[in-house]
């Protein structure tokens, strides 16, 4: 093995172990609606929407 690719390795575990953790802080920060009715579901549609966009961009991040 090749010293640079040992290096690279580590750099790529290091950026999983951190893309990880950031998706897994912003599961958890997701709340669940007291009452469940449509209009406590409607006023956090735009809280998911944002949550999906963000997991789609660090998604194409890893991809990347």
């Amino acid at each position: 093995m090749v010293m640079s690719d040992l290096k690279s390795g580590r750099k790529e575990a290091f950026s999983d172990g951190i893309i990880a953790i950031s998706m897994t802080m912003m599961v958890l920060e997701m709340k669940p609606p007291e009452v469940i009715k449509t209009v406590s579901i409607q006023h956090l549609v735009p809280m998911i929407i944002s949550y999906m966009l963000s997991f789609v961009y660090v998604r194409i991040i890893t991809i990347i």
